[in-house]
């Protein structure tokens, strides 16, 4: 199961590049990756799978650890460079979806509310294909917000595809009518 999960977990990855390069391509950087808010959510979901890969490591995923302000939010090669890598580490076989792991996470807005909780290597990679994909799709909207054409699959939940796929219907024709 968990080679499953982590061929997933580079899916979103791989969607990534494929923006980014896109907008590399255009070459109005500033307009479509920076003033956009795309880099923002590129660094938000980069900063999710650095704290998965440092958490398994460690037995310890602390999901507060971010990098904002950092050269990935403004420098799509950067943004590449961390997919690479990343994409090159989830990729390592000796990752056991049984693994215990304790994750950290803020729990509210209104006070500072950190909470551990018990969780597994398995359990975590389906949140970052989950949280991956949520905001995929916020990159999509604001980028077809600026007249940015994208694949339309990009930030589309799986559960959605494959209820697409089961109804015998081309995903990309309908991907628009409904909830991603």
């Amino acid at each position: 199961m968990m080679n499953h999960l982590q061929k997933a977990a580079t899916e979103p990855l791989e969607q990534l590049r494929t923006i980014i390069q896109s907008i590399r391509a255009e070459g109005n950087i500033i307009e479509y990756y920076v003033n956009s808010g795309a880099g923002v959510h590129v660094r938000h979901i980069l900063d999710y799978y650095h704290a998965l890969q440092n958490g398994l490591s460690s037995g310890h995923i602390d999901y507060n650890s971010r990098h904002r302000g950092s050269a990935v939010e403004s420098d799509p090669v950067t943004a590449v460079e961390t997919i690479d890598v990343l994409t090159l580490w989830n990729n390592l076989p000796d990752i056991q979806s049984n693994t215990a792991v304790t994750i950290d996470s803020e729990i509210s807005c209104e006070v500072t509310c950190p909470c551990s909780f018990n969780s597994t290597a398995g359990r975590e990679f389906l949140y970052i294909i989950d949280h991956s994909v949520h905001h995929i799709a916020h990159i999509s909207l604001l980028l077809r917000q600026c007249n940015f054409k994208l694949d339309q699959r990009f930030g589309l939940a799986p559960g959605t595809a494959s209820y697409l796929r089961n109804k015998g219907t081309q995903v990309a024709a309908e991907v628009d009518l409904c909830a991603r």
